[in-house]
């Protein structure tokens, strides 16, 4: 089930948000995740309305196994369609989705796409004929988004990846402007590519001893001047907040990368109320502050995701980026009757066939149960899912044999009558009319499909 994120502001003009104080980025927050939940019905394997929105919502904590597991249904679909080559120049597309699938606790080294199991990130220890790396080739941005996806669930933490990443972070010091700051491929000062590059040197930033162990070309004392550059070529552009929301977002996702507090920086001062002024009140940004491009889907998911990495260093959790926090799924087991069948099509995407009434049930890191949603009709139905455990639960089974028979229906009366407790799952199952409670109407019910006179929906 979504999380229910019911605060709605009732604004017919868009009016510029105030800086931020206590708790109302968080009010802002949650409303513009509810925003891209509710527009992005389909996510899909891209840039906007995917790959950048589920990174939004899965690390905002928004809770919907069906609406990541169509995401996942989306990229194993595009992946194997390009049976595994994303892109032969621009290494971005493979940064990106590993982000995405990375952030839903997918191990993007082994997606299955039902009839391969590809390696994403492999592609990006690899290198041109020049002997640079495929990945700096679209320039400062690529290299920064490698360095980051390798980072993300700690991939290829072995001599290959450390030399890797070595060389992607020796490639992006050596780029840096003697004004502090990174243009995305030699030229023009960009505030956006700058905050990039912060992101990506921020854990080795922190960690000096993790720097050290890669043994790059440039000292940790080179890694520290250089961050401090940065920071202050940004300082130089604050006064327009940046000139943008989606600059101004990657500024506080670096500021939270680095374990600063983008609402008081020592340096930056209050960076977070540069991506409130953009808010246009109802769950979306504007991409320039005068509301003269209006507000669209790129603006609104940069900023969320921007929100959601102050809120998590705001808290105490994992970096944005740092998504080790949360495991890794390559595939998925299934608990099943004798009497159903199930048939795993593709990382997250499960046929399950069954003649009598059943659900299909995962359990949440919480320790509670949620029921997954079947797509389809008949005998066979679909599941999307990213859990790494399924259970398929006979509706009524109330004594767990796999069959529902009339001990079922003498289990089921005596719980409603008090005198037994069934646990979760059972009492999901055994919700015949999906009320969420187990009640007399829900026993009519069963009696009703046990005795054949009516069939009840999955």
């Amino acid at each position: 089930m979504p999380l229910c994120l019911c605060l709605v502001l009732a604004l017919s003009l868009w009016v510029p948000a105030k800086a931020a104080s206590g708790t109302e980025y968080k009010a802002i927050l949650e409303e513009t995740l509810e925003d891209i939940y509710f527009t992005v019905t389909d996510p899909i394997c891209g840039s906007i309305g995917g790959d950048w929105a589920v990174l939004a919502l899965a690390r905002g904590g928004y809770q919907d196994e069906a609406w990541y597991g169509r995401y996942l249904d989306a990229v194993c679909t595009e992946v194997n369609s390009l049976k595994g080559v994303m892109d032969d120049r621009k290494y971005t597309e493979y940064s990106r989705v590993v982000i995405g699938l990375s952030s839903i606790g997918q191990d993007a080294t082994k997606l299955n796409t039902g009839n391969q199991v590809y390696d994403l990130v492999a592609p990006l220890l690899t290198k041109q004929n020049n002997g640079e790396y495929w990945a700096t080739w679209q320039g400062n941005t690529g290299t920064a988004f490698a360095i980051i996806a390798l980072d993300s669930q700690n991939y290829f933490n072995n001599a290959t990846g450390k030399k890797t990443r070595a060389g992607l972070l020796d490639a992006l010091l050596n780029e840096q402007e003697t004004d502090g700051s990174w243009s995305i491929n030699g030229g023009t000062p960009d505030i956006d590519t700058t905050a990039m590059a912060l992101q990506a040197m921020a854990p080795y930033y922190l960690n000096q001893t993790k720097y050290e162990a890669l043994g790059t070309s440039h000292s940790f004392s080179q890694l520290q001047s250089s961050v401090s550059k940065a920071l202050t070529f940004l300082k130089s552009k604050k006064a327009n907040d940046y000139g943008s929301v989606e600059a101004s977002a990657q500024v506080v996702v670096a500021l939270a990368a680095l374990d600063r507090d983008a609402a008081n920086d020592a340096v930056l001062g209050d960076a977070l109320s540069s991506v409130l002024a953009y808010y246009n009140g109802n769950g979306g940004f504007l991409h320039l502050k005068d509301g003269s491009d209006g507000d669209n889907q790129m603006s609104t998911e940069q900023a969320a995701y921007a929100l959601v990495a102050y809120d998590r260093w705001k808290n105490g959790k994992t970096s944005l980026y740092d998504m080790t926090d949360r495991g890794m799924t390559a595939s998925i087991s299934v608990s099943a009757p004798s009497s159903v069948t199930v048939k795993q099509v593709a990382s997250g995407r499960l046929q399950i066939t069954s003649s009598v009434p059943c659900v299909v049930v995962v359990k949440n890191a919480d320790g509670t149960y949620a029921c997954l949603t079947p797509e389809g009709s008949g005998n066979t139905r679909t599941f999307h899912t990213i859990h790494g455990s399924v259970t398929v639960v006979i509706r009524g089974d109330a004594n767990g044999d796999g069959q529902f028979d009339g001990s079922d229906i003498t289990r089921a009366k005596a719980a409603y009558l008090g005198k037994t407790y069934l646990d979760e799952i059972h009492k999901l199952a055994a919700d015949a009319n999906g009320d969420r409670s187990l009640d007399g109407s829900d026993i009519t019910k069963a009696k009703a499909a046990y005795l054949g006179k009516t069939k009840l929906d999955w």
